[in-house]
């Protein structure tokens, strides 16, 4: 008795039916065999980018933002942020006076309010050494 082509797929496509029911985590239910399934990598692997925290110095007097890796600052011009390698003569900005900031945000403006909050003037690292 000869088999045809169609047989064999059958038969191909059966066996690979029972290998996965038999197997749950080849067919990603159940018992995930040690792999994360969630967002992101498991907290003991690397992040690669994807839980990287961006590293910032925030100027509270001047209400700028730089961006250590990217050599950036961000700044507010007439109610927009912008972004440029040097900054415009800005009153108030003092290359001494900022609070670095470890942020999950390649964006900080966006917790602009929040910092103008938490670190007003006098709570930079210029003046964190100095008495009262």
């Amino acid at each position: 008795m000869r088999c045809n082509w169609r047989q064999y797929l059958f038969i191909g496509l059966a066996g690979l039916g029972l290998l996965l029911t038999a197997n749950p985590t080849l067919a990603g239910k159940g018992n995930n065999g040690g792999m994360h399934r969630g967002k992101g990598p498991p907290a003991h692997a690397p992040a690669h980018g994807y839980r990287a925290k961006h590293s910032y110095r925030y100027y509270p007097n001047a209400k700028v933002y730089f961006d250590v890796d990217k050599k950036l600052y961000f700044y507010l011009h007439q109610g927009n942020w912008l972004s440029a390698p040097k900054l415009p003569a800005l009153p108030g900005f003092d290359p001494q006076d900022f609070v670095p900031l470890e942020l999950a945000t390649d964006s900080p403006f966006k917790l602009f309010e929040q910092h103008v909050q938490q670190f007003s003037a006098g709570k930079s690292k210029k003046s964190a050494g100095k008495k009262p």
